[in-house]
């Protein structure tokens, strides 16, 4: 966090629990209802589309993933902790601008790009690698309106959005099997439109916010928030290197077919508790925003309640993942796809981690954005070398993805211990 501090915001309300439980319960049921119908869908599109076919898609992923973390220069991130909705406006037209920019850039670099720099097999992502300008549009408009629901504490939209952004993507991954990879590219695309749609239908007052705009409060917005912005934007760029350069490493020592397991992996697992963990965190952020200026030990009391529930929900989901091998293979249709029961065995340490302490995550809250990125450069090393050393040392792919998940669970204890350390400071000074 720079010098350049934000003027206090006035006292908020006293946090309402039920509105947190109410919050996390709408969001939760719609991300469980948009998550069911990939994974329903799972073994009749394991038939249609092959392994290479899911190992491309899980590269345009990371490729998305990795351009969504900076395109916004992550000004959304300081929308909950705005004072008035024009400000917050202000915030969302600049992430906006710094969207359209990152789209103009990812169009002419991805043009300027040596087919030779990608690995032999992947001669299909060149072809479906020019349709990411149009996915971080409509992803990175998502991101910008997601932070505006936050902020006014209202989430119900959120599950909604994702509820149609899945039934989008799998309808048009369905209904063009026929293309090949290109089928599960365009249903990214159609869902990431379609769930900006519906979060833009209920964001109110942000027309009003936008119609009281001028260009003295953008340069306000632009002044106050920039640095602050900067260092989120490190963080979040970091944060989401973690995760979509796994496909990228393990591309350098492994076939397209071992990547594809890891891409149903990600759908069978580390999607749902993404999504589970978003309708928590999403929440957990809108009540955190207003008790680090009101209440400090009640936002602290919320932390450690919150962070021993969602360890005991963990233990089912940890149970689900060991229990792979089992039946991964029989339900997804071929003896193709039976490898993929270890990898998702092997992913459990890194489950519980995301379930537990990933969305309880409030540095940000604290305005501790060093700290952030701090433990994300930490993470995206020590993942990158334990998939270098141990794909250079000949283990096979299973062992590999255990090795990655165990070092990315160590993290997120110390990622719980950071946060403790941050909410203790807070006490303190309160």
């Amino acid at each position: 966090m720079s010098s350049l501090q934000v003027r206090p915001s006035p006292p908020a309300a006293p946090c309402s629990r039920s509105r947190f439980g109410r919050n996390v319960w709408l969001v939760a049921r719609g991300n469980v209802l948009a998550q069911a119908l990939p994974v329903l869908a799972a073994p009749l599109l394991t038939r249609l589309y092959s392994p290479s076919d899911f190992g491309v898609l899980a590269v345009f992923a990371s490729a998305l993933g990795i351009g969504l973390a900076v395109a916004t220069a992550r000004f959304e991130w300081s929308v909950p902790n705005t004072r008035s909705p024009a400000l917050a406006a202000a915030l969302l037209v600049l992430g906006a601008g710094g969207l359209a920019l990152s789209a103009v850039l990812v169009t002419f670099g991805w043009g300027l790009l040596d087919a030779a720099a990608l690995p032999r097999d992947w001669a299909a992502l060149s072809a479906v690698g020019w349709m990411l300008p149009l996915a971080l549009l409509g992803a990175g408009l998502q991101q910008l309106l997601q932070a505006w629901h936050v902020r006014v504490g209202e989430l119900s939209a959120l599950g909604r959005s994702r509820v149609t952004q899945s039934a989008a993507n799998v309808a048009v991954a369905l209904a063009a099997a026929g293309f090949g990879v290109w089928g599960l590219v365009l249903g990214v695309l159609a869902g990431s439109w379609v769930g900006l749609l519906t979060l833009w239908r209920a964001a109110e007052g942000l027309t009003r916010g936008l119609r009281r705009l001028t260009g003295r409060r953008v340069a306000l917005a632009w002044r106050r928030f920039r640095a602050e912005a900067a260092w989120s934007t490190l963080a979040s760029a970091l944060n989401s290197a973690s995760f979509a350069i796994v496909p990228l490493l393990l591309a350098r020592h492994y076939g397209v077919v071992e990547v594809g397991y890891y891409a149903l992996v990600q759908r069978l697992a580390l999607g749902p508790i993404g999504l589970l963990g978003a309708a928590v965190s999403q929440s957990f952020w809108a009540e955190a925003a207003q008790l680090v200026r009101s209440d400090i030990p009640a936002l602290e009391r919320l932390y450690l309640r919150s962070s021993g529930q969602l360890a005991m929900a963990s233990l089912p989901l940890a149970l689900f993942a060991l229990a792979g091998p089992l039946y991964v293979g029989p339900i997804f249709g071929s003896e193709a796809w039976q490898a993929a029961g270890w990898v998702l065995a092997a992913t459990v340490p890194m489950l519980v981690g995301q379930a537990v302490a990933s969305p309880l995550s409030h540095l940000i809250i604290h305005r501790r954005q060093r700290w952030q990125a701090a433990w994300d450069l930490v993470r995206v090393v020590l993942l990158a070398g334990t998939i270098e050393w141990m794909g250079a040392a000949g283990a096979s792919f299973a062992w590999t993805v255990f090795g990655l998940s165990s070092a990315v669970g160590a993290m997120y204890l110390v990622l719980f211990a950071l946060n403790m350390a941050a909410l203790r400071t807070a006490v303190r000074r309160a």
